[in-house]
């Protein structure tokens, strides 16, 4: 398994063959290379790249109507028992 590090999106260390993207950085080294995964300092900048990129997210979905339906579900199983 392949995973470089340290990913970082500060200016300095952003190289300029990517546009000083960190976005575009992970689309190569990820897609185009086919490491493993990658180790970096911004979880949540790679967090996001994974979740717009993936196969598997859902477009037109957004997670607090997820979430809103899920807690909904739950009530209406909870409500039915008196406590």
């Amino acid at each position: 398994m392949v995973h470089p590090y340290t990913f970082r999106n500060e200016n300095q260390y952003l190289h300029f063959n990517f546009h000083q993207d960190p976005y575009i950085e992970y689309e190569y080294w990820i897609n185009k290379i086919g490491v493993d995964g990658l180790f970096t300092d911004f979880t949540g900048s790679l967090h996001n790249f994974q979740k717009w990129t993936s196969p598997l997210s859902r477009h037109g979905h957004t997670d607090d109507a997820d979430s809103t339906k899920l807690l909904r579900m739950v009530a209406k199983m909870v409500s039915k028992y008196n406590y």
